[in-house]
């Protein structure tokens, strides 16, 4: 939610520059490496220097910001203290997944909202501004814990990379429970709404019908390096820090920034999508939602929101935000509102 990539890019590029000499040097992007790799993929955040310094300055928070978190924090407050089942699957490799469901308060099973949250965001505030509109919609809802959050099994998170096989088999658990002629959609929020996004390049249910994406990221490898790109960490440092980083990543974690994008899963999909971005936003830059847009090849619409900072527009634009996305459901057959016949 909070724009860090700057002071996060600034710091990497200082540590750095400060291993002059090619042993210090050595020593120095192993060091920021490890402080990166141990800040941006464990369940559990190791602190270094450079990341305590970031948490740091990112623990100031404007009156403004404050509104807004207010506001989705009211809704996740919502959505906890209803009658919520707990559900656990399996993912393919082994983890069990665990998630919660709501059901429509009518025809429970008949339309699903599966609501994917952001990075270490485990205590779902990003989904906050669509919980109790998604269920007055008539929707339930399934809210999953991603893999290495909550509680969730596993140990690394992959950016979308594994956890879009999670999506798929959280589709299949929904058909398979409430019958093929159930609806899904889908919703994320920054890494969530990537991991959406990469699910579509699968093969999913016949039962998802649509996606809806809020500021996700195009892919792991070109959302570092944009935080590298905005703290003005220079072009050569960027390359061996992205090397070294994912070469971790491969060892430890099992997976590489660039073994999956957006744009290949836009290549074969076959769903409508909304996108919806920030123009403040400065972690996932806007530029991603609206090269994903014109990545996508079937239906898709694209809402940019004044001034929302990153994963803030539900709560910068409520009211518009849930118009819009009223006005996608209508468009894709979804949306049984007011003054229209239930399909």
């Amino acid at each position: 939610m909070k724009n860090g990539s700057s002071l996060f890019g600034k710091l990497i590029g200082g540590a750095l520059l400060a291993g002059a000499g090619a042993t210090i040097g050595r020593f120095a992007l192993q060091n920021v490496t490890q402080q990166l790799f141990d800040y941006a993929v464990p369940r559990k955040i190791k602190y270094g220097k450079l990341t305590h310094a970031l948490m740091d300055k990112n623990m100031v928070v404007s009156p403004e910001k404050q509104a807004y978190q207010d506001k989705l924090d009211a809704g996740k407050d919502w959505f906890f203290a209803q009658d919520r089942e707990k559900v656990e699957i399996h993912s393919y490799d082994g983890l069990t997944l665990r998630g919660s469901y709501l059901p429509a308060e009518q025809d429970a099973g008949k339309r699903i909202l599966l609501m994917m949250h952001g990075f270490r965001a485990s205590t779902l505030f990003d989904l906050g501004c669509m919980f109790q509109f998604g269920h007055e919609l008539g929707y339930d809802l399934m809210v999953p814990f991603e893999r290495a959050h909550g509680e969730s099994d596993g140990e690394y998170i992959s950016y979308g990379v594994k956890e879009r096989f999670d999506v798929q088999n959280w589709c299949r658990y929904l058909t398979q429970r409430f019958g093929e002629d159930c609806e899904i959609v889908l919703f994320g929020v920054s890494m969530g709404a990537a991991t959406v996004l990469m699910s579509t390049g699968l093969n999913l249910p016949k039962s998802v019908k649509g996606v809806i994406a809020d500021c996700g990221f195009t892919s792991p490898m070109e959302e570092f390096r944009h935080i590298f790109e905005d703290g003005g960490v220079p072009s050569f440092l960027q390359k061996l820090l992205l090397r070294s980083t994912e070469k971790m990543c491969r060892t430890e974690a099992g997976f590489a920034f660039d073994e999956y994008s957006t744009f290949v899963a836009m290549k074969t999909n076959q769903l409508p999508i909304f996108f919806i971005h920030g123009t403040a936003d400065t972690f996932v830059p806007t530029i991603m939602s609206v090269e994903n847009y014109e990545a996508c090849k079937t239906y898709k619409k694209l809402w940019l929101v004044e001034g929302a900072e990153h994963a803030c527009s539900s709560a910068v634009a409520t009211e518009a935000y849930h118009q819009n996305v009223i006005e996608f459901l209508r468009e894709i057959g979804l949306y049984a509102g007011p003054g229209k016949e239930d399909k």
